[in-house]
Protein backbone atom coordinates (compact mmCIF):
# COMPACT_ATOMS: atom_id res chain seq x y z
CA UNK A 1 0.00 0.00 0.00
CA UNK A 2 3.11 2.45 1.34
CA UNK A 3 4.46 1.45 -2.16
CA UNK A 4 1.60 2.47 -4.29
CA UNK A 5 1.23 5.59 -2.46
CA UNK A 6 4.71 6.80 -3.16
CA UNK A 7 3.69 5.31 -6.68
CA UNK A 8 0.82 8.14 -6.70
CA UNK A 9 3.21 10.77 -5.34
CA UNK A 10 5.68 10.84 -7.55
CA UNK A 11 2.71 10.68 -10.42
CA UNK A 12 1.14 14.14 -9.33
CA UNK A 13 4.88 15.43 -8.81
CA UNK A 14 6.12 14.30 -12.61
CA UNK A 15 2.50 16.05 -14.06
CA UNK A 16 3.17 18.99 -11.93
CA UNK A 17 7.01 19.47 -13.55
CA UNK A 18 5.64 18.72 -16.56
CA UNK A 19 2.79 21.90 -16.41
CA UNK A 20 5.70 24.10 -15.26
CA UNK A 21 7.54 23.05 -17.71
CA UNK A 22 5.02 23.69 -20.47
CA UNK A 23 4.25 27.48 -18.95
CA UNK A 24 8.22 28.20 -18.93
CA UNK A 25 8.06 26.86 -22.98
CA UNK A 26 4.98 28.92 -23.91
CA UNK A 27 6.70 32.10 -22.13
CA UNK A 28 9.75 31.42 -23.80
CA UNK A 29 8.41 31.06 -27.20
CA UNK A 30 6.37 34.08 -26.54
CA UNK A 31 9.49 36.06 -26.01
CA UNK A 32 11.21 34.69 -28.91
CA UNK A 33 8.00 35.72 -31.41
CA UNK A 34 8.55 38.90 -30.29
CA UNK A 35 12.30 39.82 -30.17
CA UNK A 36 12.96 37.68 -33.65
CA UNK A 37 10.20 37.48 -36.41
CA UNK A 38 12.06 34.36 -37.72
CA UNK A 39 10.82 32.55 -34.81
CA UNK A 40 7.35 31.85 -36.39
CA UNK A 41 8.56 28.81 -37.94
CA UNK A 42 10.07 27.38 -35.14
CA UNK A 43 7.80 24.42 -33.32
CA UNK A 44 6.91 25.98 -29.56
CA UNK A 45 3.29 24.36 -29.03
CA UNK A 46 2.07 22.42 -25.93
CA UNK A 47 3.91 18.45 -26.38
CA UNK A 48 1.97 15.35 -25.81
CA UNK A 49 2.96 13.13 -22.92
CA UNK A 50 4.40 10.01 -25.43
CA UNK A 51 7.23 12.71 -27.20
CA UNK A 52 7.98 15.36 -24.82
CA UNK A 53 11.11 14.84 -24.22
CA UNK A 54 12.40 14.82 -28.17
CA UNK A 55 9.84 17.95 -28.60
CA UNK A 56 11.44 19.88 -25.91
CA UNK A 57 14.97 19.19 -27.15
CA UNK A 58 14.60 19.87 -30.88
CA UNK A 59 12.53 23.12 -29.96
CA UNK A 60 15.21 23.98 -27.53
CA UNK A 61 17.81 23.35 -30.17
CA UNK A 62 16.32 25.51 -32.56
CA UNK A 63 15.89 28.74 -30.18
CA UNK A 64 19.23 28.52 -29.01
CA UNK A 65 20.37 28.50 -32.49
CA UNK A 66 18.33 32.35 -32.95
CA UNK A 67 19.69 33.44 -29.41
CA UNK A 68 23.12 32.72 -30.75
CA UNK A 69 22.89 34.18 -33.79
CA UNK A 70 21.19 37.17 -32.31
CA UNK A 71 24.32 37.49 -30.19
CA UNK A 72 26.65 37.20 -32.57
CA UNK A 73 24.86 39.80 -34.72
CA UNK A 74 25.24 42.53 -32.06
CA UNK A 75 28.50 41.23 -30.61
CA UNK A 76 29.88 41.48 -34.59
CA UNK A 77 27.52 45.14 -34.26
CA UNK A 78 29.37 46.35 -31.16
CA UNK A 79 32.86 44.83 -32.03
CA UNK A 80 32.77 47.01 -35.53
CA UNK A 81 31.57 50.51 -33.88
CA UNK A 82 34.66 50.22 -31.41
CA UNK A 83 36.66 49.45 -34.14
CA UNK A 84 34.89 52.57 -35.84
CA UNK A 85 35.13 54.63 -32.77
CA UNK A 86 39.27 53.71 -31.92
CA UNK A 87 39.98 54.70 -35.95
CA UNK A 88 38.28 57.90 -35.59
CA UNK A 89 39.86 58.41 -32.45
CA UNK A 90 43.57 57.92 -33.32
CA UNK A 91 42.74 59.99 -36.79
CA UNK A 92 42.26 62.83 -34.62
CA UNK A 93 45.31 63.31 -32.75
CA UNK A 94 48.04 65.25 -34.80
CA UNK A 95 51.53 66.08 -32.95
CA UNK A 96 53.03 68.92 -33.33
CA UNK A 97 56.85 69.34 -33.00
CA UNK A 98 57.78 72.91 -31.31
CA UNK A 99 60.59 75.45 -30.62
CA UNK A 100 60.84 76.40 -27.24
CA UNK A 101 58.33 79.53 -26.87
CA UNK A 102 56.92 81.58 -23.80
CA UNK A 103 53.18 80.16 -24.41
CA UNK A 104 54.23 76.75 -22.98
CA UNK A 105 55.21 77.92 -19.95
CA UNK A 106 52.10 76.22 -18.09
CA UNK A 107 53.07 73.30 -19.49
CA UNK A 108 56.36 72.78 -18.64
CA UNK A 109 56.06 74.30 -15.17
CA UNK A 110 53.36 70.82 -14.63
CA UNK A 111 56.18 68.53 -16.37
CA UNK A 112 59.26 69.18 -14.58
CA UNK A 113 56.88 69.90 -10.79
CA UNK A 114 58.23 66.56 -9.46
CA UNK A 115 61.60 66.73 -11.03
CA UNK A 116 63.38 67.26 -7.18
CA UNK A 117 61.72 64.10 -5.96
CA UNK A 118 59.00 65.95 -4.39
CA UNK A 119 61.47 68.37 -3.09
CA UNK A 120 59.94 72.66 -3.00
CA UNK A 121 62.59 74.22 -6.18
CA UNK A 122 61.94 77.10 -8.08
CA UNK A 123 60.14 75.21 -10.70
CA UNK A 124 59.03 78.32 -12.64
CA UNK A 125 62.08 79.55 -13.01
CA UNK A 126 63.53 76.42 -14.49
CA UNK A 127 60.62 76.38 -16.99
CA UNK A 128 61.74 80.39 -17.91
CA UNK A 129 65.38 79.04 -18.71
CA UNK A 130 64.18 76.36 -20.92
CA UNK A 131 61.52 78.45 -23.02
CA UNK A 132 63.94 81.10 -23.28
CA UNK A 133 66.41 78.93 -24.83
CA UNK A 134 64.99 79.04 -28.59
CA UNK A 135 68.17 78.05 -30.31
CA UNK A 136 68.10 74.42 -28.67
CA UNK A 137 65.28 72.36 -27.59
CA UNK A 138 62.17 70.35 -28.85
CA UNK A 139 58.71 70.35 -27.60
CA UNK A 140 55.45 67.76 -28.76
CA UNK A 141 52.20 69.35 -28.22
CA UNK A 142 48.95 68.72 -30.00
CA UNK A 143 47.57 71.87 -31.30
CA UNK A 144 44.60 73.59 -30.66
CA UNK A 145 44.17 76.59 -32.25
CA UNK A 146 40.76 77.72 -30.43
CA UNK A 147 42.59 77.27 -26.71
CA UNK A 148 45.36 78.85 -28.09
CA UNK A 149 43.53 81.77 -29.09
CA UNK A 150 41.43 82.07 -25.48
CA UNK A 151 44.24 81.64 -23.44
CA UNK A 152 47.50 82.15 -25.11
CA UNK A 153 49.11 78.48 -24.05
CA UNK A 154 49.80 76.36 -25.72
CA UNK A 155 49.65 72.45 -24.55
CA UNK A 156 53.02 70.76 -24.29
CA UNK A 157 53.45 66.78 -23.33
CA UNK A 158 56.64 66.24 -24.02
CA UNK A 159 59.85 68.17 -24.41
CA UNK A 160 63.67 67.30 -24.28
CA UNK A 161 66.66 70.03 -23.87
CA UNK A 162 70.40 70.78 -22.55
CA UNK A 163 71.56 73.31 -20.15
CA UNK A 164 75.11 73.97 -20.10
CA UNK A 165 75.67 74.40 -16.29
CA UNK A 166 78.36 77.06 -17.02
CA UNK A 167 76.41 79.43 -19.00
CA UNK A 168 73.42 79.29 -15.84
CA UNK A 169 75.90 79.05 -12.90
CA UNK A 170 74.48 82.58 -12.43
CA UNK A 171 70.69 81.24 -11.87
CA UNK A 172 69.58 80.00 -8.33
CA UNK A 173 67.48 77.03 -9.43
CA UNK A 174 70.50 75.44 -11.19
CA UNK A 175 72.71 75.81 -8.29
CA UNK A 176 69.54 73.97 -6.41
CA UNK A 177 69.55 71.18 -8.95
CA UNK A 178 73.40 70.76 -8.84
CA UNK A 179 73.09 70.82 -4.97
CA UNK A 180 71.00 68.02 -4.57
CA UNK A 181 72.85 66.19 -6.96
CA UNK A 182 76.01 66.21 -5.26
CA UNK A 183 74.54 66.13 -1.62
CA UNK A 184 72.90 62.90 -3.34
CA UNK A 185 76.09 61.28 -4.74
CA UNK A 186 77.89 62.11 -1.54
CA UNK A 187 75.94 59.44 -0.18
CA UNK A 188 75.30 56.89 -2.27
CA UNK A 189 77.79 57.27 -5.33
CA UNK A 190 81.10 55.38 -5.26
CA UNK A 191 82.47 57.38 -7.54
CA UNK A 192 81.66 60.05 -5.96
CA UNK A 193 84.77 62.23 -6.10
CA UNK A 194 85.02 62.04 -10.32
CA UNK A 195 81.68 63.03 -10.34
CA UNK A 196 82.51 66.16 -7.68
CA UNK A 197 85.61 66.83 -9.65
CA UNK A 198 83.98 67.17 -12.78
CA UNK A 199 81.15 69.34 -11.90
CA UNK A 200 81.62 71.66 -8.98
CA UNK A 201 85.64 71.82 -9.46
CA UNK A 202 84.22 73.01 -13.40
CA UNK A 203 86.91 69.82 -14.37
CA UNK A 204 85.01 69.62 -17.63
CA UNK A 205 81.89 71.24 -20.00
CA UNK A 206 79.15 69.84 -18.74
CA UNK A 207 75.26 69.93 -19.71
CA UNK A 208 72.36 69.24 -17.89
CA UNK A 209 69.55 66.95 -20.21
CA UNK A 210 66.30 67.67 -19.40
CA UNK A 211 63.81 65.28 -20.57
CA UNK A 212 60.13 65.00 -19.58
CA UNK A 213 56.58 63.99 -20.78
CA UNK A 214 53.31 62.50 -19.71
CA UNK A 215 53.16 58.59 -19.05
CA UNK A 216 51.31 57.42 -22.16
CA UNK A 217 53.38 59.28 -24.50
CA UNK A 218 53.38 57.15 -27.67
CA UNK A 219 56.58 55.56 -27.62
CA UNK A 220 57.16 56.41 -31.50
CA UNK A 221 57.42 59.86 -30.65
CA UNK A 222 60.48 59.61 -28.27
CA UNK A 223 63.77 58.73 -31.04
CA UNK A 224 62.02 61.68 -33.46
CA UNK A 225 62.55 64.15 -29.62
CA UNK A 226 66.00 63.45 -29.10
CA UNK A 227 66.99 63.52 -32.77
CA UNK A 228 65.62 66.90 -32.75
CA UNK A 229 67.69 68.42 -30.21
CA UNK A 230 70.92 66.57 -31.83
CA UNK A 231 69.57 68.32 -34.99
CA UNK A 232 69.29 71.61 -33.03
CA UNK A 233 73.36 71.43 -32.15
CA UNK A 234 74.26 70.81 -35.08
CA UNK A 235 72.66 73.52 -36.12
CA UNK A 236 74.71 75.52 -34.16
CA UNK A 237 77.90 74.38 -34.58
CA UNK A 238 76.87 74.92 -38.40
CA UNK A 239 75.99 78.35 -37.96
CA UNK A 240 78.65 79.70 -35.98
CA UNK A 241 75.77 81.14 -33.38
CA UNK A 242 77.00 83.15 -30.13
CA UNK A 243 75.90 79.90 -28.06
CA UNK A 244 77.93 78.03 -29.53
CA UNK A 245 81.03 77.49 -27.54
CA UNK A 246 78.51 76.30 -24.23
CA UNK A 247 77.13 73.48 -26.98
CA UNK A 248 80.65 71.93 -27.32
CA UNK A 249 80.48 70.35 -24.15
CA UNK A 250 82.38 67.58 -22.85
CA UNK A 251 79.73 65.50 -20.51
CA UNK A 252 75.52 64.89 -20.50
CA UNK A 253 74.28 64.75 -16.70
CA UNK A 254 71.11 63.19 -16.16
CA UNK A 255 68.73 63.36 -13.17
CA UNK A 256 65.60 60.70 -13.48
CA UNK A 257 63.86 57.95 -12.17
CA UNK A 258 63.10 54.48 -12.01
CA UNK A 259 61.88 50.92 -10.70
CA UNK A 260 63.82 48.82 -8.25
CA UNK A 261 62.57 45.28 -8.63
CA UNK A 262 62.80 43.59 -5.04
CA UNK A 263 62.28 40.66 -6.68
CA UNK A 264 65.09 39.82 -8.90
CA UNK A 265 68.12 38.11 -8.23
CA UNK A 266 71.04 40.70 -8.16
CA UNK A 267 71.92 41.08 -11.65
CA UNK A 268 75.11 42.49 -13.63
CA UNK A 269 76.85 45.60 -11.92
CA UNK A 270 78.57 48.37 -14.37
CA UNK A 271 81.45 50.23 -13.41
CA UNK A 272 79.93 52.59 -11.03
CA UNK A 273 78.33 49.49 -9.06
CA UNK A 274 74.62 50.06 -10.58
CA UNK A 275 72.81 46.49 -10.96
CA UNK A 276 70.69 47.70 -13.93
CA UNK A 277 69.19 43.93 -14.96
CA UNK A 278 67.03 45.12 -11.23
CA UNK A 279 65.27 48.41 -12.62
CA UNK A 280 62.80 48.87 -15.11
CA UNK A 281 62.23 52.45 -16.24
CA UNK A 282 59.47 54.65 -17.30
CA UNK A 283 61.36 56.94 -19.91
CA UNK A 284 63.04 53.53 -22.22
CA UNK A 285 65.51 55.80 -23.40
CA UNK A 286 66.82 56.00 -19.65
CA UNK A 287 68.28 52.21 -20.11
CA UNK A 288 70.20 53.12 -23.71
CA UNK A 289 71.90 55.99 -21.68
CA UNK A 290 72.48 54.55 -18.76
CA UNK A 291 74.33 51.21 -20.19
CA UNK A 292 76.61 54.42 -22.41
CA UNK A 293 77.28 55.91 -19.06
CA UNK A 294 80.90 56.52 -17.54
CA UNK A 295 79.26 57.01 -13.72
CA UNK A 296 76.25 56.01 -12.29
CA UNK A 297 73.76 55.79 -9.27
CA UNK A 298 70.55 55.07 -7.30
CA UNK A 299 68.97 56.19 -4.01
CA UNK A 300 65.70 55.93 -2.69
CA UNK A 301 63.00 58.37 -3.75
CA UNK A 302 61.27 60.40 -0.89
CA UNK A 303 57.93 58.42 -2.02
CA UNK A 304 59.15 55.25 -0.94
CA UNK A 305 59.49 57.46 2.92
CA UNK A 306 57.56 58.64 5.74
CA UNK A 307 57.78 62.25 7.17
CA UNK A 308 60.52 60.71 9.56
CA UNK A 309 62.53 59.70 6.51
CA UNK A 310 62.21 55.99 7.74
CA UNK A 311 61.65 53.27 5.21
CA UNK A 312 57.93 52.58 4.47
CA UNK A 313 58.82 49.29 2.69
CA UNK A 314 57.79 46.16 3.96
CA UNK A 315 59.96 43.60 4.59
CA UNK A 316 57.67 40.82 5.30
CA UNK A 317 55.89 41.05 2.55
CA UNK A 318 58.80 42.12 -0.03
CA UNK A 319 57.21 44.41 -2.14
CA UNK A 320 57.96 43.90 -5.84
CA UNK A 321 58.97 47.13 -6.69
CA UNK A 322 59.68 51.23 -5.74
CA UNK A 323 60.14 54.13 -7.03
CA UNK A 324 64.23 54.78 -6.74
CA UNK A 325 65.72 58.21 -8.36
CA UNK A 326 68.85 58.10 -10.38
CA UNK A 327 71.99 60.06 -11.50
CA UNK A 328 73.97 59.66 -14.41
CA UNK A 329 76.80 61.07 -16.48
CA UNK A 330 77.91 60.06 -20.07
CA UNK A 331 80.38 61.65 -22.78
CA UNK A 332 79.10 63.41 -25.58
CA UNK A 333 79.94 61.12 -27.90
CA UNK A 334 78.37 58.34 -25.73
CA UNK A 335 75.03 60.57 -25.96
CA UNK A 336 75.38 60.94 -29.72
CA UNK A 337 75.33 57.54 -30.45
CA UNK A 338 72.54 56.36 -27.99
CA UNK A 339 70.29 58.88 -29.25
CA UNK A 340 70.79 57.34 -32.71
CA UNK A 341 70.27 54.02 -31.84
CA UNK A 342 67.21 55.12 -29.85
CA UNK A 343 64.81 53.63 -32.66
CA UNK A 344 65.85 49.90 -32.60
CA UNK A 345 64.04 49.49 -29.33
CA UNK A 346 60.76 49.94 -31.35
CA UNK A 347 62.15 47.52 -33.85
CA UNK A 348 61.50 44.00 -33.34
CA UNK A 349 64.23 42.64 -35.22
CA UNK A 350 66.60 45.34 -34.29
Amino acid sequence: MEEQKMSIADKVQKSKKRTEKAKKKNAKKKHLEEEFPEAGDVKGEMFDDDDEDMEEEESGLEFDKLYDKKNRQNDMEEEEDWEDEEEEENLDIEFEFYDPDKSQKRSIVALINGYMDGLSYKSSDLAEIIINQDILGTMIGVEDPEEFKKTGDRDVIAFSTLLNIDQYKGEKVIGEIIKYIMQKSETHNTAHETLYNLVDNQAAKIVLLLNERVVNLSPQLVPMLHDQVVKDLESIALNNFPEAPYFNFDYVLVLSRCFKDMKKPTGKKIKSGFVYEDYSFPKFEDFEFLKNSEISFTFPSRSTKNAAGLSTLNKEDNQAEYWQRMVYLMTKQKYLESVANLSSYLDPNA
